[in-house]
């Protein structure tokens, strides 16, 4: 028989609770129906629960191993989590939020402990006594297991956590984005970013440019010791077509039906294309309301953040008969890290200021420093293309692409050195950025683009992943 759902907490408890959390974790307080969540610019970390739970536990606490620290690497962390679940092995139950993360069933006491240790493990302060702990605990865990972990942190770490315009992951993996300045119709489109010719599709490039796919991070498993998607566009599309010609479906059904299976051809054309060739995929991972398969047609998934996964994947099998296809995420390095796509090396006006620059007249003026690596991330986010006009810059003698980096709001003005501030232009947009007839015009533009791309910035704070 269930034990009874009561919170046994007093209220001076919980509020002391949520402050050890804020200090363990920094980042804000959410509300839970049974406990409240800490959630920081890397998204959610910790859930903790003071109701709804298992018998004999007076707290659970729910953790992201990926999300905990960047001060010791992930698998130091997650031999830390395997450690505390050792520790507090209390069976838990099974909450909405975090349910796939390790959770702990502890007492109040206990719980204000494992803080202090979240804080110390997010901070880089354990002890020698506590790193040589995690240390010994490695060791006793089999090579197996220890692999899974990494995994399945690499999969959680796969999640998407912010807003980006499909646009822009195009861009960045390589992919010509020249089209979506043309509507279906042949005319110019006003925004771009936001063309319905293209911002709908699950496939992009394919043939001499790279083969881009969008897929849902639900739909990712850890199999075999591999990170892998498997799933039957062909079939998908055959069956929305049905739906599409079906006179007895809803007009609705029918008009939603019939762009989405093209949309599932041209993707399963292009893994099945890329399983023949060799060729390998770059994946866009969605996150959002994932339409359930029963309600297809009838319905439209949303996608709320996305990502350009930085390794790339094959295509391990397709079935010529049924369309089935196997997708696979290559391989770790030894210490568990997934080993990226070699990037193009940028360079903008600061990289010009070296021995080869003209001489100047010295004067005296107040100058403000620049982040070499806000600038290197804002180029990297460009892609080496105007972030305007959407044109490559120039490359350079020793093969760098050429860009010019601007703070649309002016340091000088109280402007950030954030890339939530700064943009990579070409050099004729930057002078007229500054100086042209169109500056406010133009600002306003690139406002609009960057609050699409950092939705929650505008304001002094750490900045959210590119990626």
């Amino acid at each position: 028989m269930k034990e009874e759902r009561i919170m046994r907490l007093t209220r001076q408890q919980r509020d002391h609770l949520e402050d050890c959390a804020l200090k363990a974790f920094t980042g804000s307080l959410g509300n839970l129906v049974n406990g409240f969540r800490i959630q920081t610019p890397a998204g959610q970390v910790a859930a903790i629960y003071w109701s709804d739970l298992a018998p004999g536990n007076e707290l659970e606490i729910a953790l992201a191993p990926v999300r905990l620290t960047e001060r010791y690497d992930l698998a130091t962390t997650l031999a830390w989590v395997s450690a505390l679940k050792a520790k507090y092995p209390a069976t838990c139950n099974v909450h909405k939020h975090g349910s796939d993360w390790p959770i702990f069933g502890v007492s109040y006491a206990q719980a204000l402990s494992v803080l202090a240790d979240c804080q110390r493990l997010r901070t880089g302060w354990m002890s020698e006594g506590q790193v040589a702990d995690i240390d010994r605990y490695r060791l006793q865990q089999s090579p197996l297991a220890e692999a899974a972990s990494l995994l399945n942190a690499q999969l959680e770490s796969l999640r998407p956590r912010a807003r980006h315009a499909v646009i822009d992951l195009v861009r960045q993996a390589k992919v010509s984005v020249q089209r979506w300045h043309t509507k279906a119709d042949g005319t110019p489109a006003a925004n771009p970013r936001s063309n319905p010719a293209y911002c709908y599709d699950w496939s992009f490039g394919g043939g001499q440019e790279p083969s881009v796919a969008c897929l849902w991070h639900a739909s990712m498993k850890v199999v075999d010791g591999h990170i892998e998607f498997v799933g039957n566009l062909l079939s998908s599309a055959t069956r929305l077509e049905q739906i599409a010609a079906d006179t007895d479906r809803p007009v609705e059904h029918r008009e939603r039906a019939r762009p989405q299976a093209a949309r599932a051809r041209r993707l399963d054309k292009l893994l099945r294309e890329c399983h023949g060739s060799g060729a390998e995929v770059r994946v866009i991972v969605n996150e959002g309301n994932m339409r359930d398969e029963s309600a297809l047609g009838e319905e439209s998934s949303w996608v709320k953040v996305r990502l350009l996964d930085p390794v790339a994947w094959n295509v391990l099998s397709y079935d010529l008969m049924t369309g089935e296809c196997r997708l696979r995420r290559k391989p770790a390095n030894s210490r568990g890290e997934a080993a990226p796509i070699t990037a193009v090396r940028f360079a903008d006006q600061h990289d010009l200021l070296g021995a080869d620059a003209p001489e100047r007249v010295s004067t005296v003026v107040q100058a403000t420093s620049r982040d070499p690596k806000v600038r290197l991330a804002v180029l990297e986010r460009a892609d080496g293309h105007c972030e305007l006009c959407d044109t490559q810059g120039f490359l350079m003698d020793d093969g760098r692409l050429y860009l010019e980096t601007h703070h649309v709001q002016p340091l000088g003005k109280g402007g950030k050195d954030r890339v939530w501030n700064v943009v990579g232009l070409c050099p004729n947009h930057h002078r007229e950025a500054h100086h042209g007839k169109r500056r406010s015009e133009i600002t306003n533009e690139l406002v609009s683009l960057l609050t699409s791309m950092y939705p929650d910035k505008g304001r002094d704070g750490p900045d959210m992943p590119l990626m």
